[in-house]
């Protein structure tokens, strides 16, 4: 059940971060798409960037270590992103 939870948020990540500037570029890890997701919605929303760590980011970082723990190969995280 947990599992099917985390795949149903990276989704659900993968949706909202394909609506970023960085949609691109691809993401390696839940953590990341949740970062790019936060970023995406801060920048909607007040047109400013807080890099602290989001909820979705934080979401995610979940999501890879339930992933982990359950034997998934989740992805080191990846690069900062790319200056547009």
């Amino acid at each position: 059940m947990k599992f099917v939870l985390a795949a149903a948020a990276a989704l659900g990540f993968a949706g909202l971060a394909a609506c970023s500037e960085q949609a691109d570029s691809p993401a390696t890890n839940a953590e990341e798409i949740g970062e790019r997701a936060d970023t995406a919605m801060e920048e909607a929303t007040t047109g400013e960037t807080n890099m602290g760590d989001g909820p979705m980011e934080e979401a995610g970082e979940e999501i890879d270590e339930a992933n982990r723990e359950a034997g998934q190969d989740v992805p080191a995280d990846a690069p900062p992103p790319l200056d547009n």
